[in-house]
């Protein structure tokens, strides 16, 4: 018993899946050493050892499990059963697709780098114990290292002539991409926030307005009409970008939100292009229950409100 008592055995004190497992099996570990390091090879009782383990259940869920079941577990005849029962207990039947989801989910995002891969290699362990099939191999970690990684990291890693993807090892490409992210966040491309990192963004290229020679005020209407303004746009031939027109075919002006008007009536001859407020467009029209036709008197730029 004596030597019993000196075995290093751990401590249980998670009830996570991936703990549990790791603390089975350093359990296991601590009953072969302890076999092996006597002058002769000792063998230690079945009881033993699951009393041994549950002692060390130190986790408080753990802890009260144990001690609220310790007559039934102390009665196993296995370690085997044991395990088992611990693994009942705390262990879902899920948690092998849980773990490789939450591998997958993991994605550099906004992290610095080195914290993505403290994550990524945390989830890896986590299932480490799942067995083939299930448990991350070094090429699925390395192919999710390099396209799980900041996008603008994994094309410039990629382009690297010297990355030889099938042959170099995991801690290989996490230097070859944290020696290539540190440049970037050098380069300013990158920029770490305390312990997370933001795309430095490009500051939008503004082009100068180009000053307008359009009044800042709208004209009134006498001062439009005496410089040959436009009653729509208010726009005078002395305004950029002017071409001659009235308030009725006025093109408008798309930059300041004023739509352009159709043109309604030809000008009669000898009309100007600004003299256009006293002129009345004669527009010829049929209406269809009589059949006869009739003429309108075209409103002037006089009547149409422009405030």
């Amino acid at each position: 018993m004596a030597d019993s008592n000196r075995l290093q055995f751990p401590a249980l004190a998670s009830i996570e899946p991936a703990t549990i497992n790791a603390w089975l099996n350093r359990c296991e570990d601590a009953f072969e050493l302890w076999s092996l390091t006597g002058t002769t090879l000792r063998t230690m009782d079945e009881s033993l050892r699951v009393l041994l383990a549950g002692t060390r259940m130190e986790e408080p869920v753990a802890a009260q499990w144990w001690n609220e079941n310790r007559e039934t577990l102390k009665a196993l005849k296995a370690w085997t059963a044991f395990v088992s029962a611990v693994k009942e207990r705390f262990i879902p039947a899920s948690w092998k697709m849980d773990g490789l989801l939450a591998f997958y989910l993991i994605s550099q995002g906004s992290l610095p780098f080195l914290d993505f891969v403290t994550r990524l290699q945390a989830a890896r362990t986590a299932i480490a114990s799942a067995g083939k099939g299930i448990a991350i191999s070094d090429t699925i970690m390395k192919n999710h290292l390099l396209f799980h990684a900041n996008r603008l990291l994994t094309l410039r890693v990629c382009a690297l002539h010297s990355l030889d993807l099938p042959n170099i090892k995991v801690d290989g490409l996490i230097s070859l991409m944290s020696g290539t992210w540190n440049s970037m966040v050098a380069e300013g491309v990158s920029r770490p926030v305390g312990s997370r990192t933001v795309p430095v963004a490009t500051a939008p290229q503004v082009v100068p307005a180009v000053p307008s020679q359009v009044p800042a005020r709208p004209m009134d209407r006498e001062s439009l009409r005496a410089a040959g303004g436009c009653f729509n746009c208010h726009k005078i031939p002395s305004s950029l970008g002017w071409t001659p027109h009235t308030s009725r075919n006025c093109p408008g002006d798309a930059a300041r939100g004023i739509a352009p008007r159709y043109i309604v009536a030809a000008l009669a001859p000898g009309d100007t292009e600004y003299d256009n407020e006293e002129h009345h467009a004669t527009v010829a029209a049929i209406l269809p229950s009589s059949m006869h036709s009739f003429v309108l008197e075209g409103d002037s730029d006089e009547e149409e409100s422009d405030y």
